[in-house]
């Protein structure tokens, strides 16, 4: 083979392997919202020469400190929460408007980057906003693959940045997904609470009447606390036979009280529906009370009057 031959042979060769680096490369990004890591492009086989180089082809392009995307591809804020956990390291975890984001409390639609490091990480620097604070596996979660803040931890980190509305409306969201409830919510509020903590007393009154699933079921506890009515159980369900007969909003015993956004259904079906449910809570010695959104906000009086007189003959 002569000279001329050899180095043509050699070159394809090697166009062959930046080839096949490359499309490992994307392979791997793909699983990643686009978004692969220094380490993990070495890990493919590229050199730091070679993805210089690339960048300067325009073949990748950068994304934070030690982040590589392939162009072509419109930017996300996962893409982008990506690559700021990755520069912040294995220990860091999204929080605070980017754990809200991920676990889809209402009203947050705020796509800003926001993570928590470990105290001794605080000097790294990400494309967002980083905290540092300890943050134990009891506050630890994982939403898709994104190490994220546990409902009730990120709850506590918004106290101290949101207004009393938004934080009812995290509290709310986190009670009626599951991710957490009112009485795990004080515990871990009274674990981390100290003098450096801000929005402590925030997260105090808007606890007081958690327990629902939305501004209106937080309107009739706090109607309730107001008037010195026992604090029903909230979100119970009833079963009979095994079988679910209804979950209900509010359960003071004898009496279950139901607070419905709609003037009335007006689906024949929907009708059906919740005169089995009635029927079937009546089975089990049960009372139940509807009232709509404007018994609650507009005539709360009668509306406790009502549930009081009920009480009483129970």
């Amino acid at each position: 083979m002569n000279g001329r031959c050899f180095r043509a042979t050699r070159v394809g060769a090697l166009f062959r392997e930046m080839h096949d680096t490359l499309r490992l490369m994307s392979t791997m990004a793909a699983k990643r919202h686009g978004v692969i890591s220094l380490a993990e492009a070495r890990g493919c086989g590229a050199s730091s020469m070679q993805l210089h180089r690339w960048v300067e082809l325009g073949w990748v392009a950068r994304l934070g400190r030690r982040n590589f995307v392939f162009p072509g591809q419109p930017e996300t804020f996962r893409q982008r929460l990506r690559a700021a956990l990755n520069d912040a390291g294995a220990t860091a975890v999204a929080s605070h408007q980017s754990a809200a984001l991920l676990h889809k409390f209402d009203g947050f639609t705020c796509e800003a980057i926001e993570l928590t490091v470990p105290r001794c990480r605080r000097s790294i620097t990400i494309d967002g906003l980083l905290h540092s604070s300890a943050v134990p596996l009891i506050d630890r979660c994982q939403i898709e693959e994104f190490a994220c803040t546990t409902p009730a931890r990120t709850i506590i980190d918004l106290a101290a940045q949101s207004r009393m509305t938004s934080l009812e409306n995290a509290v709310d969201t986190g009670i009626r997904s599951g991710g957490t409830s009112a009485p795990f919510l004080a515990k871990r509020l009274a674990d981390l609470r100290g003098s450096g903590r801000s929005g402590v007393r925030l997260l105090d009154s808007v606890l007081l009447d958690a327990g629902g699933a939305n501004a209106l079921e937080r309107r009739f506890l706090r109607l309730c606390r107001l008037s010195d009515l026992p604090r029903p159980k909230t979100q119970v369900t009833y079963r009979a036979s095994g079988k679910v007969v209804a979950r209900v909003d509010f359960d003071f015993g004898a009496l279950i009280v139901e607070v419905d956004g709609q003037i009335s259904h007006s689906s024949p079906r929907q009708r059906q529906h919740d005169a089995a449910r009635r029927r079937a809570l009546s089975r089990l010695g049960r009372t139940v009370y509807t009232f709509t959104y404007q018994d609650v906000f507009n005539r709360p009086a009668d509306v406790m009057s009502e549930v009081r007189a009920v009480l009483q003959r129970t």
